[in-house]
């Protein structure tokens, strides 16, 4: 016999307690090689939003030059 097991997430967080931080911050990075070409490397922390929502989310942020 297979044993079947729940894919029930279990009981939704109540909206109002999600308060994400918003916008989300953006922290500089100093790098030696960059700052000597006059270039500063900023990254958007869209992991520093909120503890309990869920990371890697796709910004649709692309272009040249640009890692997505």
């Amino acid at each position: 016999m297979d044993r079947v097991t729940s894919t029930d997430p279990g009981p939704m967080p109540d909206p109002r307690a999600l308060r994400p931080r918003l916008p989300s911050p953006v922290q500089e990075i100093e790098d030696a090689p960059f700052a000597r070409r006059g270039v500063r490397l900023l990254l958007k922390r869209d992991d520093l939003i909120h503890p309990e929502l869920p990371r890697s989310k796709p910004t649709g942020v692309s272009g040249p030059g640009l890692v997505t």
